[in-house]
């Protein structure tokens, strides 16, 4: 978030030391997550390759209408059952915030956020075109510069918020793990990893079995001093994602952000509003400062259109993928969306039924995988026709933008006067995924060529090209 906002609310930092406390009634609230039953969190042993809690050192619950801020060292924050509904960022722009955090864990707290989702980016981001600059982080948390520092959130909701997860730190090798969190319809950065400028840096970050519902940017490890969009990060931190999810949500963006020429490449869509479009930044707001070492495993993005702003949203940074399937909702092909080259590392897979995600969501809810439900989709296929004279010619690529070979098509032919393909030629691709066909029609006519599909690769057709009569 802006700097500015950040110095006025740090003016303003709560006592140094926390009090044990419960704040509000223990009733249960209607937006309360389900299976959030009260159980001890003192001396709970860590998960596998995860932190155990310290003792509980702060309770909360109930409906609250105060910030949960402080001084935190080997303490356990239990905020299961705290919601805060519509009370932040106005007025409370840091629902649970620390300044000086040292070892410990962040418990069950649940944030729904009063940004109006009509609003566009320049009315609650900017302040412009009558709307107030609604700003704000949900889980704000500042490590000391302590060796082997960590921040663990668990069970954790936030939605309609400017940014939702927000670690700042002096050391690569400080550590915020997410496990299982969630966070809905974010304007900006789901995990914004970014500091406050220098000396302070991207820290490590694992993230286990979350969901990530809606963001405007996914991962933002770019840093107001990076100043750059490099591909590949060169910071000593790292980042690990594992049975995972991750939506990146078109949002309402005003004419500071989008115009009928970004409508026309597909980087903003038009709606029912004069001069309002929606579009979103898109997963990785990457840099050099970024971190070096990127794993993700067993996880499912989803996009429905390209990056508003830039191709560098859509370069995934070297690292390790495995089980990993993006979901590509937008009109066209993926691999040249936005007017970008648009590649998929190996080990990442792509498929354009949306309801994939939805397939997907359904097993994380269930506690499984979500790339359970994945097994049986068919990657996405793109099949692009040219012609020279008579000559036509097929060059058939997976979604991936790997060449598929020994693959068959159909070559269909329809005169320019009429609306009925007819089946005509066969052809198999070779090696570089390339077939050939010489067609001699009486009329002048449109051809295309046609991928029936196979269990792994979806159906495509071609665009049409003219033919001229022989």
């Amino acid at each position: 978030m802006s700097r500015r906002i950040v110095l006025l609310a740090a003016t303003v930092l709560a006592a140094p030391a926390l009090q044990v406390v419960t704040a509000g009634p223990s009733s249960t609230h209607p937006s309360r997550a389900a299976g959030t039953a009260q159980r001890p969190v003192t001396g709970t042993t860590g998960a596998a390759g995860l932190p155990a809690c310290p003792r509980t050192k702060l309770t909360r619950t109930g409906d609250q209408t105060t910030a949960v801020e402080g001084v935190a060292e080997d303490a356990t924050w239990d905020l299961r059952g705290a919601v805060w509904d519509h009370v932040a960022p106005v007025p409370i722009v840091y629902p649970i915030r620390s300044e000086a955090w040292t070892r410990g864990c962040i418990v069950g707290a649940r944030v729904n956020g009063n940004v109006p989702e009509a609003a566009t980016r320049d009315q609650w981001f900017d302040g412009k075109d009558g709307g107030p600059r609604l700003g704000g982080e949900v889980f704000r948390v500042t490590l000391t510069n302590t060796p082997g520092n960590y921040v663990l959130f668990r069970n954790t909701v936030a939605r309609d918020f400017e940014d939702a997860y927000d670690p700042n730190g002096w050391s690569p090798a400080a550590a915020m793990y997410l496990d299982h969190v969630q966070a809905r319809y974010i304007r900006d950065d789901c995990i914004e990893n970014e500091g406050d400028g220098s000396p302070q840096v991207p820290m490590t970050v694992v993230v286990r079995h979350s969901l990530f519902d809606g963001c405007f940017s996914g991962f933002a490890e770019r840093p107001v001093d990076a100043n750059d969009e490099s591909r590949n990060g060169s910071g000593g931190s790292s980042i690990t994602v594992d049975n995972s999810m991750m939506w990146i949500q078109p949002q309402p963006l005003g004419p500071r952000y989008c115009s009928a020429q970004q409508a026309g490449i597909g980087r903003c869509r038009a709606t029912a509003q004069p001069k309002v479009w929606l579009g979103a930044f898109g997963i990785w707001k990457w840099s050099r400062a970024a971190a070096a070492s990127v794993t993700v495993r067993n996880t499912v993005f989803r996009l429905d259109m390209p990056s508003y702003s830039t191709c560098a949203a859509q370069r995934w940074p070297r690292g390790t993928y495995r089980n990993v399937w993006l979901v590509w909702t937008g009109p066209g092909p993926y691999v040249t969306a936005g007017g970008c080259r648009n590649a998929l590392p190996s080990g990442v897979k792509l498929t354009d039924k949306g309801r994939a995600w939805d397939k997907a969501k359904a097993a994380w809810k269930a506690g499984k995988s979500p790339v359970s439900a994945l097994r049986s989709f068919p990657t996405a296929t793109r099949v692009y026709a040219r012609v020279g004279g008579h000559r036509v010619t097929a060059t058939v690529t997976s979604g991936t933008g790997h060449r598929l070979k020994n693959v068959a098509l159909t070559l269909q032919r329809r005169p320019a006067d009429t609306s009925q393909w007819a089946n005509g030629t066969r052809a198999r691709t070779d090696a570089h995924g390339v077939a050939r066909a010489t067609v001699t029609p009486r009329r002048t006519s449109l051809v295309r060529w046609v991928y029936r599909g196979s269990p792994r690769h979806s159906p495509a057709y071609s665009n049409a090209v003219h033919v001229a009569a022989r």
